[in-house]
């Protein structure tokens, strides 16, 4: 595995950038991600990688995770009480969440402006493989299909989660458990 130093990486015009779910919630989502003391390097890191023109990668299996985080978000912040409060397809059903999934839809237009889309081209992938990985309990199914996809494309991880551990890929992250 190659892990780097977010923060200490030259970035450049040639670099293919795919950014996890937890990044893309640091810069877009609700104001307690971007509060997290983990979101202040991959803001700064982000705003070098635009100036540098480097090439960002974004597909649909982390703009869905993106958006169910942060309406699971709303969710929860609406109703914090687990007794009394309704389903959450009521709420998501609800004027309540028009609210949420406007603001939603709005962080999604902004990273799909900051992006490019990359298929992730499951028919193309050894899915008995992922599953076999999967079955084994220590990987995340939609890590593995990131991983695969990083792999194929030759796309850069930039990552706070420690579970891309052992993928193979190569690492840009400030997560301590992940470096060196």
């Amino acid at each position: 595995m190659n892990v780097k130093r977010l923060l200490q990486y030259s970035f450049s015009a040639s670099d293919r950038l795919f950014f996890d779910t937890n990044v893309w919630l640091h810069l877009y989502g609700p104001l307690s991600f971007s509060l997290d003391p983990r979101a202040k390097p991959y803001s700064a890191a982000f705003k070098v990688m635009l100036q540098k023109r480097c090439k960002i990668f974004l597909d649909v299996l982390v703009l869905s995770e993106f958006v169910n985080v942060i309406a699971r978000h709303g969710y929860n912040a609406k109703y914090p009480n687990f007794s009394g409060r309704p389903s959450f397809k009521a709420y998501r059903n609800s004027a309540a969440f028009n609210v949420v999934a406007k603001e939603i839809s709005q962080a999604c237009r902004r990273m799909s402006s900051e992006s490019q889309y990359v298929d992730t081209d499951l028919s193309t992938f050894d899915v008995e493989e992922l599953y076999r990985k999967f079955e084994g309990g220590r990987a995340d199914f939609n890590d593995l299909a990131l991983s695969e996809l990083c792999t194929r494309q030759n796309l850069k991880l930039v990552t706070d989660d420690g579970d891309f551990q052992g993928h193979g890929l190569t690492i840009l992250t400030e997560n301590r458990r992940l470096l060196p």
